[in-house]
């Protein structure tokens, strides 16, 4: 199946936008499959096939693309961020779940790859609103507190 899906992934420079845009929305409904990782899930997929998706995805010179593409990646946050409360649990009172949330949404990529991940998490604030809504950071301390969770992010893509 890897073979398919770099075969696939080949696509995403396709000279014809119809094709492009194709690519991005069936990478979408394959996340998951009966609650199991599907191989399109982006824990299943490599650093570098997940940047592949987002750089030429969100970099498209055609809208279609570019929102299809946005469209995937706001369903990577919410598959990595996926906080689904049952009916007999109540809601999670971690004023920092958001944080949370952006943390492990970043870890899917190499922070020191260009853009890539600022670009995924602007896509990501674009179109999962309620994830940017409830970032809060109280403080300049709280602020810092971020950052000191990309701290070892920083360190291992070379950033300083």
């Amino acid at each position: 199946m890897p073979a398919t899906l770099d075969a696939v992934l080949t696509r995403t420079r396709d000279t014809d936008a119809t094709i492009r845009k194709l690519v991005y929305t069936t990478l979408d409904p394959n996340t998951q499959q009966g609650g199991v990782l599907g191989i399109t899930h982006p824990r299943a997929l490599t650093v570098a096939q997940r940047e592949l998706i987002v750089r030429h995805g969100l970099g498209d010179r055609e809208l279609a693309v570019k929102t299809a593409a946005g469209d995937l990646v706001g369903v990577w946050s919410e598959v990595i961020c996926d906080k689904t409360v049952t009916k007999n649990e109540k809601e999670p009172e971690n004023p920092n779940s958001a944080v949370d949330d952006v943390v492990d949404f970043l870890k899917m990529f190499d922070l020191g790859e260009d853009t890539i991940a600022e670009d995924a998490l602007l896509s990501v604030f674009t179109t999962q609103r309620d994830l940017f809504n409830r970032l809060k950071f109280e403080g300049l301390s709280h602020l810092m507190g971020f950052a000191r969770l990309l701290n070892p992010f920083q360190k291992h893509s070379g950033h300083r």
